[in-house]
């Protein structure tokens, strides 16, 4: 239950809704990177086609959907990695990136 209302929180659909707690403990581009992430896992979660709570996403997509840069979604996932967010990885012929959020890091680190 916790999951979904972190998830409701965090994720922009339409529009780029970025919480401002995680701006001021992230910097905005890694904070907009996240609250997509959770955009985009609510749908994948909506499709039924979570695997294992991974989820996939371009470079092209993440960038027509934030306007972050390659460069400047690489830093965000690195930022993310470090702190532990979110766990990364890429997979497959073509390669895809695969996200999946670790929900209970994110809490405690809301709660610092």
């Amino acid at each position: 239950m916790k999951e979904k209302v972190i998830q409701e929180l965090l994720k922009s659909t339409g529009y780029i809704s970025v919480n401002k707690l995680l701006i001021k403990k992230l910097g905005l581009k890694a904070a907009v990177f996240l609250s997509e992430l959770f955009s985009k896992r609510s749908y994948f979660e909506s499709q039924d086609k979570l695997f294992k709570n991974w989820f996939f996403n371009s470079v092209e997509d993440m960038k027509l959907s934030t306007g972050l840069s390659s460069y400047e979604q690489k830093n965000s996932i690195d930022t993310l990695e470090k702190l532990k967010l979110i766990d990364y990885t890429v997979k497959g012929m073509p390669h895809k990136r695969f996200f999946r959020i670790n929900f209970g890091k994110v809490e405690s680190f809301l709660d610092e």
